[in-house]
């Protein structure tokens, strides 16, 4: 009876050292790296984030998860893709042309 417990212990304890997720949801932003042709206009969740400038870069700070994100050209959607964005992490996103 004791070795048994002594075992099950042991196997609770095992499952203590696996990761839970590779995706952190702390508090910390996470980020979205856009670069593209200037005038490249980045929607992120529905809600308009600005239009790449002369840098032909934009960064967008967004909370950790999954967002939908949107790049609109010439009037016209050229990317429609959701993103899982981990805590303090950088996802790059190359637009139209790049």
């Amino acid at each position: 009876m004791k070795i048994a417990a002594i075992s099950l212990a042991a196997l609770s304890l095992a499952g203590c050292a696996y990761p839970v997720s590779s995706i952190g949801q702390g508090a910390e932003a996470g980020h979205l790296r856009f670069v593209g042709p200037a005038g490249l206009a980045v929607r992120v969740d529905g809600q308009d984030r600005g239009a790449l400038a002369d840098t032909r870069s934009l960064i967008v700070d967004v909370s950790p998860g999954r967002h939908l994100v949107e790049e609109i050209s010439s009037g016209r959607v050229v990317l429609h893709r959701e993103y899982e964005i981990g805590t303090g992490s950088t996802v790059e996103i190359k637009g139209e042309n790049n």
